[in-house]
């Protein structure tokens, strides 16, 4: 509901109303983002709608490169949960159950790379209009690795043998494109679309736990700027969610069975989608105090 330089998240083309902007950010407030809180995701706001990148360490730039064009690049540790977290609330092997074990003394090693481009081009010149197009590029990866201590037996195997390295990673595509306009002086709105692919491995022991397992996500928002008159604004704004899901796991291991004859076989697809409706009412009473209501419904 306001112009900043967070919306370029939802928003590609916004990045060229923030041109020649740096900006770091420091470990957010994850407690605030219910990504972070136990339940299905499917039923939760997704990334995208509380841009959760920004609940992580990372920074970046706009650049104005002329009048027409700004580009914009962010660099971030941000780590895609959407693929291990719907594994782990369907009791599976994920990342989770790996991170979350105690290997002794080596400690699990991980790395989380999250790389976003930003481009945007306003149409003034070629359209007479006051309108912008924008690209958002998505790149990203996480890893996770234990190395096993010396001696460390794979106790899933009989005889037990010395373990193999435990790995599981992550790996997330995807674009973005925006458009938006500037009616009059008074009427403006924006529009976003966005597709991201998610895959994951998950190796405990070297061995694969999982194939062709991942997921994709298609979000796309719309919001309007309406002004009454000099002080009120009405900002009525729509988002849409769909995301799918599908994957083959190996779990269930009786003990004893050794782990390269593996017979438990878990097979799914699944899907779910999300409405967003909401309004916001927005009354400018100077210039250094603004006030702002909303209602919404989320479906």
């Amino acid at each position: 509901y306001v112009k900043d330089d967070v919306n370029m998240w939802l928003f590609p083309h916004a990045v060229h109303e923030n041109a020649n902007l740096v900006n770091l950010e420091l470990t957010g407030l994850p407690n605030l983002n219910p990504l972070n809180d136990s339940g299905n995701p499917m039923l939760q706001l997704s990334a995208t709608h509380l841009d959760a990148v920004h609940f992580a360490n990372g920074g970046g730039a706009v650049i104005g490169i002329n009048k027409e064009l700004t580009l914009g690049m962010w660099f971030s540790d941000y780590e895609n949960v959407f693929v291990s977290r719907f594994l782990t609330n369907h009791g599976l092997n994920t990342t989770t159950s790996f991170v979350n074990q105690n290997f002794g003394a080596n400690t699990i090693q991980n790395a989380n790379r999250k790389f976003d481009f930003f481009a945007a081009y306003n149409l003034e010149e070629i359209t007479g209009m006051n309108s912008t197009v924008g690209l958002h590029i998505i790149m990203g990866s996480s890893d996770y690795y234990h190395s096993p201590d010396i001696g460390e037996k794979e106790t899933t195997q009989t005889p037990a043998k010395e373990r193999d390295q435990d790995y599981a990673g992550e790996t997330e595509r995807g674009f973005g494109l925006g458009f938006g306009s500037q009616i009059n002086d008074f009427i403006s709105f924006d529009s976003g679309l966005q597709w991201i692919s998610s895959g994951l491995n998950f190796k405990p022991n070297n061995v694969a736990m999982i194939d062709e397992t991942g997921g994709s996500q298609v979000d796309f928002h719309a919001r309007a700027f309406i002004g009454l008159d000099e002080k009120w604004e009405i900002v009525p704004a729509l988002s849409l969610s769909h995301q799918s899901f599908a994957g083959t796991a190996y779990y269930n291991l009786p003990a004893g069975q050794k782990i390269d004859k593996l017979e438990n076989v878990f097979r799914e697809k699944d899907s779910s989608n999300q409405v967003d409706i909401s309004s916001a009412i927005h009354l400018k009473a100077n210039d250094n105090l603004h006030w702002w209501g909303v209602v919404g419904a989320l479906l």
